[in-house]
């Protein structure tokens, strides 16, 4: 399987990326809720531009079976999504994902999202069999765009944070898991909001990226994460909006800072920003990373090297590595610090 983390290493710099048009290190395709709705066979009303799907309540699991689902690439919709992703793919001069909406806002479109909170409760069984069928035309996708050349799939799971922990381990992670399972390139996924009560239930889907929205607490992301899982955001895209060139600074660079000790760290917008934000904001914080000082990548590999060390055999095991290599204060310093925080992580969660 392709690794995400490979790709940040191609940089001696600080990868960026913004959910803007501009270039940057990345590119994703994201095919929208309600197309995906339509083709699996279900009706639209339009108001102007917009399409909403019209709620289609699923009483029994029997009338989800019976529904007839179009579990098939060959709808309109798909098929013109295919076409653009091909174009992006074959014009791209960086990392170009392919993607989609997720299950469970996909599902929420379908059934409405006041009806999808009830069945939580109400009709569980019927919440997965209609998820089930979702994701089984986004596995499809996923692996389709990988065949024309995808570098990774990406998913928009927004909903995901309107359920509780334990509702988005048990409606949003395994499906989510079972898409990113099929393929053997990167998956990465964003949910919108505050997703700090989520963290594990997000690193549980196997994504190999985690896009951050900017009202989440990062850092715990980052001091969560394995190494080889790349965390993504997350300036507010209100502020690249509205905010000052010095406000834009002062957070950009604060959050670098924090990032500095980690390779598995993308600097990005923590959602889409508006098309109304001046140009030249946006491209501050990218040049911001850009240019923000960073380790080597040999230093970053000692770093997460020796943090390994410390988290599977101890200090004093640590100690008598960075010994033996002579590893500066500094970078000694910087893997024990990456080492205690991710360990006071994963006890907190027990």
């Amino acid at each position: 399987m392709k690794k995400l983390i490979d790709y940040l290493y191609q940089f001696q710099r600080r990868p960026v990326y913004a959910v803007y048009d501009i270039k940057t290190d990345f590119g994703f395709a994201c095919m929208d809720k309600a197309s995906i709705a339509i083709d699996l066979g279900f009706h639209v009303e339009k108001t102007g531009s917009v399409y909403n799907v019209v709620p289609h309540p699923f009483a029994s699991v029997e009338e989800v079976h019976d529904f007839p689902w179009n579990i098939s690439l060959q709808g309109s919709r798909a098929q013109r999504e295919l076409g653009w992703v091909k174009e992006w793919i074959e014009q791209a001069s960086v990392h170009q994902g392919g993607g989609c909406f997720g299950p469970l806002t996909v599902a929420a479109c379908i059934l409405g999202v006041e009806n999808c909170t009830r069945m939580v409760r109400k009709k569980p069984d019927v919440f997965h069999a209609v998820l089930e069928y979702v994701t089984e035309y986004m596995v499809q996708l996923a692996q389709e765009e990988e065949k024309m050349g995808a570098d990774s799939f990406w998913i928009a799971e927004p909903v995901a944070s309107l359920f509780s922990p334990k509702n988005c381990r048990d409606f949003c992670t395994p499906y989510l898991k079972k898409i990113f399972d099929s393929i053997q390139v990167p998956g990465i996924l964003h949910v919108c909001g505050n997703t700090d009560p989520h963290l594990w239930a997000l690193l549980e889907t196997g994504a190999q990226g985690l896009s951050i929205d900017w009202c989440t607490d990062l850092v715990k992301y980052i001091q969560a994460a394995p190494e080889d899982v790349v965390i993504m955001g997350n300036i507010d895209p209100m502020l690249l909006w509205k905010g000052t060139k010095e406000e834009i600074a002062v957070k950009t660079r604060e959050l670098l800072e924090q990032t500095r000790d980690y390779k598995n760290f993308v600097l990005a917008s923590g959602c889409q920003i508006p098309s109304m934000a001046p140009r030249e904001n946006v491209e501050l914080m990218v040049n911001l990373g850009k240019e923000f000082p960073v380790w080597s990548n040999e230093e970053y590999q000692l770093i997460h090297g020796l943090c390994r060390t410390y988290c599977n055999s101890g200090r004093e095991a640590f100690e008598t590595l960075c010994s033996e290599k002579q590893v500066s204060a500094e970078i000694m310093s910087a893997a024990k610090r990456m080492a205690e925080n991710h360990l006071e992580m994963i006890q907190n969660k027990k």
